[in-house]
């Protein structure tokens, strides 16, 4: 009967916990994002707020899945360096990606397209391993002229609070910069990025960079420059 009893209370505090974890909602979040560089400096702001069930920014009614999808990124395990997977990059992708590239015109990316160059182009993009070499590089380096900022700060229904931050140049803004109640880190982690993407404005400032919409474009320059 004592054992019975004891697994029952196990059971309940196990069930309590995954209710704790499920009841923590977003109840607001302040973005703002800006770039400084050569031309016109651009800035955007917005806020989200929950009312009740709903989600409003600026009396428009934003979708809680997106918020959830947010709150979710956020809590899965950091990603110590740019994934292959995590980016959405697998053997079909490269090959969707080589062929667009190839029609968009390699000479934006080359000199001299001969046959012979063009289907070295293809031949590597298309190589899972030289890929996965490339994407490393692809994501420390930094230019000037190109200043990127994206930071949010959201606050929890159980009073916590998260800080996002990222000056990230490349494609997806990552790494991110994470600091909440249990310490600062950081991620390489595109689902953070996805999540914030349906959350903001077409126009906002950076969108473009944090879609991720460049990385077929990067990755084609690293490709070209090992064939130079």
């Amino acid at each position: 009967m004592l054992m019975k009893t004891i697994t029952l209370a196990a059971i309940f505090f196990c069930f309590a916990l995954s209710t704790f974890g499920q009841n923590r909602q977003i109840d607001s979040i302040d973005i703002t994002s800006s770039w400084r560089g050569l031309a016109p400096a651009q800035d955007s702001q917005m806020s989200i707020v929950r009312k009740g069930t709903d989600y409003v920014s600026s009396g428009n009614k934003i979708d809680p899945a997106k918020l959830d999808n947010l709150l979710k990124a956020l809590e899965e395990p950091a990603i110590t360096k740019p994934s292959l997977e995590n980016l959405g990059i697998d053997q079909a992708w490269l090959n969707d990606k080589a062929k667009i590239c190839v029609d968009e015109g390699l000479n934006r990316y080359m000199e001299k397209v001969t046959a012979a160059r063009k289907q070295l182009f293809i031949s590597k993009y298309t190589d899972m391993k030289f890929v996965e070499e490339q994407i490393a590089g692809m994501f420390d380096s930094t230019h000037t002229d190109d200043y990127p900022r994206f930071e949010a700060v959201i606050l929890l229904s159980d009073g916590g609070e998260i800080k996002l931050s990222s000056k990230g140049q490349s494609p997806f803004m990552i790494p991110w910069n994470i600091d909440d109640s249990s310490g600062a880190g950081t991620t390489y982690n595109t689902h953070i990025s996805n999540a914030l993407i349906s959350l903001i404005p077409q126009k906002f400032t950076n969108a473009d960079r944090l879609s991720g919409e460049a990385l077929y474009h990067q990755l084609a320059e690293a490709v070209s420059r090992s064939i130079r």
